[in-house]
């Protein structure tokens, strides 16, 4: 292989599943930042999605998990999508209202209002508007028809995570992204591992998993450092 065209691939560490989150609570092992300037954190939800799980981070001091306590984080991201519209009214949509649709009963938290569409991040009901439908804004009062369905279900979309934590929602195939800086850790006092914690979905099937990948390394190496070292995972 030439010097240039290697493929560098980080670890990528299985945390959670896949499994049914209705099954109970999940804590996942313990990986070392150590090595790492950053990381993030996937969670992935399925086809199934009955109930909502509460998300959570924890940090320690070695993979035991000794002296354990919250990892606080404010920001996360999640999949969004476009809602096309027409015949707006004068009124217009504002950031951060909730939109209805009159026919689906979807709803979903409007992130950015164009002239022609919302950036929305859906919220109950799913991703698949009925097209023509009413659309109304809680707060502005606005409405429009719905030009289609919904698209672009992949762009992501910033949220505020609130009190150190944040709910799934009972919608399927869902992302969740959690940016972790090395600069959220309690690095003076040794904790340089993390763990997410995935609340019980209570009875309804809740098809889940989440991966953590690692960003840049402190040192250049050819040979990606592990952030797991001896942990087994069963």
């Amino acid at each position: 292989m030439k010097y240039g065209d290697e493929t560098i691939l980080h670890p990528m560490v299985m945390l959670v599943g896949p499994e049914d989150a209705s099954e109970g609570a999940s804590a996942s092992p313990w990986v070392s930042l150590a090595d790492y300037r950053d990381a993030i954190i996937w969670i992935m939800v399925g086809d199934l999605a009955g109930a909502t799980s509460a998300v959570t981070l924890d940090q320690a001091t070695d993979s035991s998990g000794t002296g354990s306590k919250t990892l606080s984080f404010t920001k996360y991201y999640k999949n969004g999508q476009r809602l096309f519209f027409t015949g707006r009214s004068a009124a217009n949509f504002q950031v951060d209202e909730t939109v209805t649709g009159g026919t689906s009963g979807l709803t979903a938290t409007v992130i950015r209002v164009s002239s022609d569409h919302l950036v929305v991040a859906p919220l109950t009901g799913g991703t698949t508007w009925t097209t023509t439908e009413t659309l109304t804004g809680g707060t502005s009062g606005a409405t429009a028809s719905a030009n289609g369905t919904g698209q672009d279900e992949d762009i992501p979309v910033e949220m505020t995570a609130g009190s150190d934590t944040f709910n799934t929602l009972a919608v399927t195939f869902k992302w969740y992204a959690i940016p972790i800086n090395s600069s959220m850790l309690d690095v003076a006092g040794g904790f340089d591992h993390v763990q997410l914690d995935m609340g019980d979905a209570a009875a309804s099937e809740t098809q889940v998993c989440a991966i953590l990948i690692p960003g840049a390394p402190r040192q250049s190496t050819y040979q990606a450092v592990s952030t797991v070292s001896t942990q087994k995972f069963a």
